[in-house]
């Protein structure tokens, strides 16, 4: 039969895993990076303030992600598309909402760079597996871009403190020319982690104020909730050092309310 009709599409997809277990575990299988479609146009290529947005199922198209062909496999119809597509965006949204912002904010050069990101309060981006970050390399390969991410907050988990190699490339035999994403881990608040690097390298004078600014090429607090009361005062340190740095900040919220009440809070903190 049909799916349940409902009016949450988070609900809708968690009621399609559990009716459906196999084909949901199919359609959360990351295809190959190779199976990305050459022949059409990058998805994020068009991506202007003026033009209609991409879809994650643009998105899906473009990567090699059949979601037709997995419900088929499963005898499951078109109208379970909504709840297959519903339930890849969860583990989507951080890789790609980054990916697009680096496409606006880095576009450009073809040369190989490497991008030092900063995640500022990382809570749930820590435990995202490593197939679904290896997305962020995909979506930006245009771009040769290798990304080094520092994932800073309390919340980070301590037995995350290993550094992790991501390639793009994963079991080639290519990997020494592969894109790669370098990812690491801190539990401590940004101003704290920056006051320690400062002591741990201050004898030999290398971190300067402005060599300290330059530690990254860009901010990005995924769903930060800093309008929320009990946590304004816990990111007024962090706020007024990210806006020093003069770097691209990515600040994203659960919904246009959030992101209205945040907003408020930030430009009152930074107006003081």
């Amino acid at each position: 039969g049909a799916p349940p009709s409902h009016a949450d599409p988070a609900c809708h997809s968690r009621e399609f895993a559990r009716r459906h277990t196999r084909a949901a575990a199919a359609a959360l299988a990351v295809p190959p990076p190779s199976s990305a479609c050459s022949t059409q146009v990058h998805p994020f290529e068009n991506d202007q303030p003026t033009t209609e947005t991409t879809t994650l199922e643009d998105y899906l198209q473009w990567r090699g992600w059949d979601m037709k062909a997995t419900l088929e496999e499963y005898e499951l119809g078109s109208s379970y598309m909504e709840s297959a597509v519903g339930l890849v965006s969860h583990p989507l949204t951080f890789p790609l909402t980054l990916g697009r912002f680096v496409s606006q904010e880095f576009a450009g050069t073809s040369l190989r760079k490497k991008l030092r990101v900063c995640v500022v309060g990382a809570r749930a981006e820590v435990t995202l597996p490593v197939q679904y970050w290896r997305e962020l390399l995909v979506v930006t390969m245009n771009q040769n871009i290798d990304f080094q991410i520092d994932f800073v907050g309390p919340d980070v988990p301590l037995k995350s403190s290993t550094v992790r190699r991501v390639p793009l490339d994963e079991g080639s035999e290519h990997t020494e020319h592969s894109l790669v994403m370098e990812m690491r881990f801190k539990q401590a608040y940004l101003h704290r982690a920056i006051l320690d690097e400062v002591k741990s390298s201050k004898d030999n004078g290398s971190n300067t104020p402005d060599k300290i600014k330059d530690q990254w090429d860009m901010f990005v607090l995924f769903n930060p909730g800093i309008g929320h009361p009990n946590l304004a005062k816990h990111w007024t340190p962090t706020l007024k050092f990210l806006a020093k740095t003069k770097k691209p900040t990515l600040i994203t919220a659960h919904s246009e309310l959030d992101s209205e009440r945040d907003l408020k809070i930030v430009e009152q903190i930074l107006s003081r």
